[in-house]
């Protein structure tokens, strides 16, 4: 008699914990270089005035955060609920993933579209909200995680 596995991809699998590591350690590194080629793009195009300008937008980021909060939670969540022996990549949900999507696909339009004098230094600030946002609400998912037993 044959043995039957209950895996249903062919995939890696991940414990719990390695997935709220995984998702951890994206929405950080995230949250840490969008800021930073955003501060970049704002140096370039405003000189040390950009980052003056880049304060608001950090601001702003803060209150996302709290957007992004229930997203983190629900992340938390979805880890939780999901089988452990299923594919790693389902760490995130796939309505996160198709976010993901659309904002790849939205900053790749703003920065071929975008005009002016310093248009990428514009798009910095958009970078500096959202980047600081992720890695604020960040915390949420390295709190699960430290929670979750090795």
């Amino acid at each position: 008699m044959r043995e039957t596995t209950t895996r249903r991809c062919p995939l890696p699998a991940a414990s719990r914990r390695t997935q709220l590591l995984l998702a951890g350690l994206m929405w950080t590194a995230v949250g840490v270089a969008l800021p930073a080629v955003g501060l970049t793009w704002d140096v370039q195009g405003y000189g040390l005035l950009g980052l003056a300008l880049a304060v608001p937008f950090l601001a702003l980021g803060l209150l996302k955060s709290r957007m992004l909060d229930r997203m983190s939670e629900g992340t938390v969540a979805h880890i939780l609920r999901r089988d452990p022996a299923g594919p790693f990549v389902g760490f995130l949900p796939l309505r996160s993933w198709a976010l993901i999507g659309v904002m790849m696909a939205s900053g790749a339009t703003l920065r071929h579209f975008l005009v002016g004098p310093h248009p990428r230094a514009w798009l910095g600030f958009v970078y500096v909200a959202v980047g600081s946002a992720l890695l604020i609400s960040s915390r949420g998912l390295w709190r699960s995680w430290r929670r979750q037993a090795p």
